[in-house]
């Protein structure tokens, strides 16, 4: 007799993938939480390509101008997703790992830069507590509008290498 499992809805294949995504990014623990607003009439390609520039530049200061040959576990990493204002304005919110030497230079730079990209826009940077709840809660913000049919559902600074 043959038997079929049911079909999972739209809405429970939304939540498994968002388990999933949220399962990998607890996976490396953050210590800074990272708004970079556009407040620019762009769209989502673009933005994506300020953030890749951002990254770069970010990078080589914080690592020097080789990062890109530093083992991953020395590298600034972030995980996050795009979101867009009530305005349209695409912005992304970024769960971001710092080594402790690097905090104050990574504030001053991610601002610097991301100011120099997007002159339009602004920086929001806080340290994350360091409890399993707040790393939760954290990447839980950080995923609320993901989206797996979107051109870009979350960023990864590991995708842009």
């Amino acid at each position: 007799m043959l038997t079929h499992e049911p079909v999972p809805d739209a809405h429970a294949k939304r939540q498994a993938y968002r388990r999933a995504v949220l399962g990998f990014a607890l996976t490396k623990p953050a210590t800074h939480w990272v708004t970079l607003n556009t407040y620019r009439d762009v769209t989502l390609d673009a933005a994506s390509r300020y953030l890749r520039r951002w990254r770069v530049e970010v990078f080589r200061r914080l690592h020097g101008q080789r990062f890109y040959q530093l083992p991953e576990d020395e590298l600034t990493y972030f995980f996050g997703c795009p979101e867009h204002a009530l305005g349209g304005q695409p912005h992304f919110h970024l769960a971001c790992r710092v080594a402790e030497t690097l905090h104050a230079k990574f504030i001053q730079a991610a601002t610097a830069r991301w100011k120099a990209i997007v002159s339009s826009g602004d920086v929001y940077i806080e340290l994350i507590g360091p409890t399993e709840a707040d790393q939760r809660f954290v990447h839980l913000y950080a995923l609320k509008w993901l989206d797996r049919s979107s051109a870009l559902p979350f960023v990864d600074s590991r995708m842009f290498s």
